[in-house]
């Protein structure tokens, strides 16, 4: 009898040293291998990010330098109104219209919040022509072709006198880094 109630007493301790002992050293293992698995999540995801970062730099450093130059010539490069002028004149002429007038509203250029570049600006553009309907459609086509971002807001046109010519007036905003 003596060995039973000895029995029953280790048994009864050896509970008591898993339970108050084992035990929360168990579940501090169970939360190290949770921790654990954060750890290589993330780490999965840092590597991920890495991979994308490394592509990304692989393709901005592939960038031709025709094609930066393209860029460059799309938002300004520090471009100056004057070279917008013989841009425009330079489309007129090619497309048979003649430039009466252009007007670039330095002054009154604003801020475009798209960008992170502070200098990119819209600026206020108006225009005269004058030439045939046909002429100044083609104009229109090739200034929508041109790598110069022109955003038309307005148009009026007037017959000029002689039938077959007429006066355009074009009004809108060139974006662009202007100084």
């Amino acid at each position: 009898m003596m060995r039973n109630i000895l029995s029953i007493i280790i048994m009864a301790a050896a509970i008591m040293v898993f339970v108050f002992w084992s035990k929360p050293l168990f579940n501090e293992v169970n939360d190290l291998r949770a921790e654990k698995e954060a750890i290589e999540n993330a780490l999965a995801n840092s590597r991920q990010l890495q991979s994308l970062l490394d592509e990304n730099l692989y393709k901005y450093n592939s960038i031709s330098e025709d094609d930066l130059a393209r860029l460059n010539k799309i938002f300004g490069g520090q471009e100056e109104s004057v070279e917008l002028i013989l841009e425009v004149g330079k489309l007129a002429e090619a497309n048979g219209i003649t430039l009466k007038r252009i007007n670039v509203q330095n002054k009154s250029a604003s801020n475009i919040p798209l960008s992170q570049t502070p200098s990119l600006r819209s600026i206020p553009i108006d225009m005269m022509f004058a030439g045939s309907y046909q002429s100044f459609i083609s104009f229109l086509e090739s200034l929508e072709r041109s790598l110069k971002i022109i955003d038309i807001s307005r148009l009026e046109f007037s017959a000029a006198g002689d039938g077959e010519s007429y006066d355009f007036i074009l009004g809108g905003f060139v974006y662009g880094q202007f100084k």
